[in-house]
């Protein structure tokens, strides 16, 4: 596999062409990093000379109890990068290889990227058809999180009733959340937003560049 010292010096060209990208460990995040994260992550394989861009979006609140920088990655696609019969696609450490993956990074996948700047437009997106996953409630608590944000407590709340699975967790892990959103108190579900965006930030280890933003409901 790549090495992460591998992975900064490949994309040194583009770090130095874009001042909003910040690289974390394997991953490009697009800053500023508020509760929106929007990133590509350079994934490592079994070729040991092989780099595979995969590009993740998702928000930073999760009612996860863990969340790292990939596991959005899993649930977004893009029909933009090509794959191989496996679904990847693998650029090598060649100086060719290299400057097409950074083509494809910084002509294609940044700006459909940077194109999703809201939840809004990422809950859009995912009315699409480009995300995936392997079981509901995988891809579930994504778009639970961003409803939320995005001031649209009715949605949430329908989306707890209709899956059992994730109605248990979250009865268990924060009680207060469904009588806020029967509520509609915006006060109470941004307190809960606030507790599971600083433990997700400590989780992907985001400290040192996160910033707190205000979530689109409380702008309205």
């Amino acid at each position: 596999m790549t090495t992460i010292s591998e992975v900064a010096t490949a994309l040194e060209p583009l770090l130095n062409r874009h001042d909003d990208l910040i690289l974390v460990h394997r991953s490009i995040l697009i800053g500023p990093i508020g509760y929106l994260w929007r990133i590509v992550n350079i994934d490592a394989s079994v070729d040991p000379r092989a780099f595979v861009p995969q590009m993740a979006i998702g928000v930073i609140p999760s009612p996860l109890s863990y969340v790292d920088r990939r596991w959005g990655k899993r649930l977004y696609r893009s029909d933009a990068i090509p794959t191989d019969g496996e679904g990847s696609h693998l650029y090598h450490t060649g100086e060719e290889s290299i400057e097409e993956m950074l083509e494809l990074i910084e002509n294609t996948l940044l700006p459909q990227l940077r194109s999703i700047a809201s939840t809004r437009e990422l809950l859009f997106q995912m009315s699409s058809g480009h995300f995936r996953g392997s079981s509901l409630f995988e891809s579930a608590p994504l778009e639970f999180a961003a409803r939320l944000i995005a001031g649209d407590f009715t949605t949430a709340r329908m989306l707890i009733d209709e899956n059992e699975r994730m109605s248990e967790w979250l009865s268990w892990q924060n009680p207060a959340l469904y009588p806020a959103l029967v509520n509609h108190d915006g006060d109470r579900i941004a307190c809960i937003l606030r507790e599971w965006e600083a433990r997700a930030v400590r989780s992907m280890q985001l400290e040192a560049i996160w910033r707190r933003v205000p979530f689109e409901f409380e702008r309205s």
